[in-house]
């Protein structure tokens, strides 16, 4: 019995150090995460593009090109018209 109070002591030592800190779970609207969303994607989209213009990377587009768009690049470097896309500044792109 002396090694399981000595065991139970140590654990009950162990879980006081253990910290809980309650939350209350907070049921947003959806629009407005939505919107704090693009907020939030505008802002970066900002910082990133300060941050190419001081990297001298001048203006690049991150944005995705529209299917129709992607489509023909891609078709025209498969079939052999074009040997090198030059159109794609960004990986990001191709999304």
């Amino acid at each position: 019995n002396l090694e399981e109070t000595i065991s139970t002591l140590k654990f009950a030592t162990r879980m006081m150090r253990v910290s809980n800190e309650a939350t209350v779970n907070i049921n947003q609207d959806p629009a407005l995460l939505l919107k704090k969303y693009e907020r939030e994607i505008r802002d970066l989209k900002q910082e990133l593009a300060m941050h190419d213009t001081l990297a001298n990377r001048g203006r690049i587009n991150y944005d995705p090109d529209p299917p129709e768009k992607q489509y023909e690049m891609a078709k025209s470097f498969l079939t052999g018209q074009v040997d090198d896309i030059d159109q794609l500044n960004s990986i990001r792109q191709c999304r």
